[in-house]
């Protein structure tokens, strides 16, 4: 079976439903936790949200900004960028931390995105030269490991 990789898709502008943000993020391959990380919320808002829950206007707003940031010049699924989102950037810090402060610093996640979106294409591209295992999008850990085989004369 042919792998077909997911198409890449953003969604339009005024149709920004924290529910249909969330819903992109998750196709994307991003894990409730880190959607509520960024969010700056628990878990189980983040589900209430993908079931049409009740949004606070302050929640929604960031969810629009993080939508814009993270879809803005998008190279690669979220799941292959969120591979990188730890990584020391130039600057000092990580994307996983600028996107998790109290106030969203944009020059500086856009200056983060504009450094980790090649590493991400890299990422995505390797992911699929390997026969798309998974893609990253279940544990991307085992897809960069290596296969080991045993043989039994040893």
């Amino acid at each position: 079976m042919k792998h077909v990789p997911p198409i890449m898709m953003t969604l339009p502008t005024g149709s920004l439903t924290a529910q249909k943000i969330v819903s992109w993020f998750r196709n994307e391959g991003l894990p409730v936790a880190a959607i509520a990380d960024i969010a700056r919320v628990k878990r189980k808002s983040v589900y209430a949200w993908v079931n049409g829950g009740l949004i606070r206007e302050p929640n929604q707003e960031r969810l629009e900004k993080l939508y814009d940031l993270l879809s803005d010049k998008k190279q690669a699924e979220l799941i292959h960028l969120y591979r990188f989102w730890n990584r020391q950037l130039n600057s000092g810090t990580s994307l996983g931390i600028l996107l998790c402060e109290e106030s969203l610093n944009v020059q500086a996640i856009e200056a983060a995105l504009s450094e980790l979106w090649p590493m991400a294409l890299r990422a995505k591209k390797s992911a699929m030269m390997h026969g798309g295992k998974n893609s990253g999008k279940n544990n991307p850990f085992l897809d960069e490991i290596g296969e080991v085989f045993i043989s039994e004369g040893i």
